[in-house]
């Protein structure tokens, strides 16, 4: 019986009429499977006010959301995997962009907390220096219990208590934005 000997000089699709190869299809089918995964672990990372933004069908929102909920490392991970290979099915073009402008914001909100956590710093640092420069940039902002929180953050850290007016000073302060 004679060997057929394979000619590697030919082109690419001399054999096949243009079809992929079947590594071809398996390499494109995987990169369609990365491609679900990593979009999958980007809307777990979004926040749970964000989900009833995305462009999902019912059953897949709902999916999310209770992967979302689990607590076993285990399980959770298996539905990851599922809610990908749901996402094959969905407009991925549609909620990338969506997931993009939404990733977006969320770094624009990290900005913001990081504007009045500096403020809420300085009042704690500087004191009165600092409240009257909030007071000018904040007319509206209520002195009385901004020194008041200033003060009792201040104890709290002195004295090693849970930090409640720490916080709260930092609500008051976000709140002025509105």
């Amino acid at each position: 019986m004679a060997r057929k000997l394979i000619d590697w000089t030919k082109g690419e699709d001399d054999d096949r009429g243009g079809r992929p190869t079947r590594q071809e299809r398996r390499h494109a089918g995987r990169a369609d499977a990365d491609e679900s995964t990593d979009l999958a672990d980007r809307l777990m990372a979004l926040p749970e006010s964000a989900v009833g933004h995305l462009p999902l069908d019912e059953e897949t929102a709902e999916y999310l959301r209770e992967v979302r909920a689990m607590k076993a490392d285990s399980a959770r991970r298996r539905s990851i995997r599922r809610l990908a290979g749901m996402l094959r099915d969905t407009d991925r073009e549609a909620l990338l962009e969506v997931v993009a402008r939404l990733e977006a914001g969320r770094g624009a909100e990290q900005v913001d907390v990081k504007h009045w956590e500096g403020w809420r710093d300085r009042l704690l640092a500087e004191g009165d220096a600092a409240l009257d420069a909030l007071l000018a940039r904040y007319p509206h902002a209520d002195a009385a219990r901004l020194r008041g929180l200033a003060e009792q953050a201040r104890t709290e850290r002195a004295t090693k208590r849970p930090p409640h007016a720490f916080r709260e000073l930092f609500r008051v302060l976000r709140a002025l934005e509105g």
